[in-house]
């Protein structure tokens, strides 16, 4: 028996309304309760719009899920040092931290090329010294595509985790083809970091979009659902552990391509998109 019964390990979840405008507390709740019955836990990728306080008061309020945070470094010093603080703010005056399970510092930083390795672990550390000055325990690391993710950046993180799509790839032969390789490349990974085998590694965003295209991949929602089933199937039944992107359609993403708005598990106001019959049996 595998250790996910029922549904999957995790979602990532960015909580904006369509318009990009913040959410207000009870609509992020709303959301939550809808996840809680897909997913064990969310990870979130900042602390804008109060998300991370608003998902605080949600698990407070009875709603069961764990949360892996996240504080966003790609636009300045500025910016990051208000998301530590907002961090802290959220996390500190908790009596029961238990559901805070970690915090990623950025998310593709290497990929979209915003600052260097060096500067990276910088943020990393950076952060990782002022929770323990503050008292909170959780583990601290960055998120990067598999392709990015090197020996000496998993050394500075408490736990690895890694983005891994095939739907970008220029060569697609069947579903059952493009999970196996995400697999294969979460393999190849930690081969190549030379991974400690007591750090945790995971998945930390991979999925199938419904519209678009970049690639020779077919982007339809028959081809979403099937990679949505083999791979969550799969990966539970491998005790892998995973954030599938993403909980919604983005619509809140302007300027994005159809592609990059068309990844979610549900449509943008949190109705059915995808068959959850087949995942929350396996």
């Amino acid at each position: 028996m595998h250790s996910y019964e029922n549904g999957l390990f995790g979602i990532t979840y960015s909580p904006y309304n369509n318009d990009g405008s913040c959410p207000d507390p009870g609509k992020v709740s709303s959301d939550l309760k809808t996840i809680s019955g897909l997913a064990k836990s969310i990870r979130l990728y900042a602390t804008d719009c109060s998300q991370l306080e608003s998902s605080i008061k949600a698990v407070e309020s009875g709603i069961d899920i764990s949360i892996y945070a996240g504080i966003w470094i790609s636009n300045g010093d500025d910016r990051f040092q208000k998301e530590l603080e907002e961090f802290v703010g959220a996390v500190k005056p908790l009596s029961n931290r238990d559901f805070i399970k970690g915090v990623s510092v950025g998310n593709e930083e290497l990929h979209k090329n915003t600052m260097d390795e060096g500067k990276l672990i910088g943020y990393i550390n950076s952060v990782r010294e002022r929770l323990k000055s503050e008292g909170i325990d959780i583990p601290v690391y960055t998120t990067d595509t598999d392709a990015k993710f090197t020996a000496n950046l998993a050394n500075s993180c408490d736990e690895v985790q890694v983005n891994i799509y095939a739907v970008f790839d220029q060569t697609f032969s069947s579903v059952n083809d493009s999970v196996n390789s995400v697999f294969s490349r979460l393999d190849s990974v930690k081969s190549k970091i030379a991974i400690d085998s007591q750090k945790p590694i995971r998945i930390g965003e991979t999925g199938w979009a419904d519209k678009g295209s970049e690639s020779s991949a077919p982007t339809t929602q028959e081809i979403e659902q099937q990679y949505f089933d083999t791979f969550v199937c799969q990966a539970n039944e491998n005790n892998i552990e995973y954030f599938y992107f993403e909980a919604k359609d983005a619509t809140w993403k302007a300027g994005a391509s159809p592609l990059e708005k068309s990844f979610g598990v549900f449509k943008d106001d949190f109705s059915q998109k995808l068959n959850l019959d087949k995942v929350l049996q396996c």
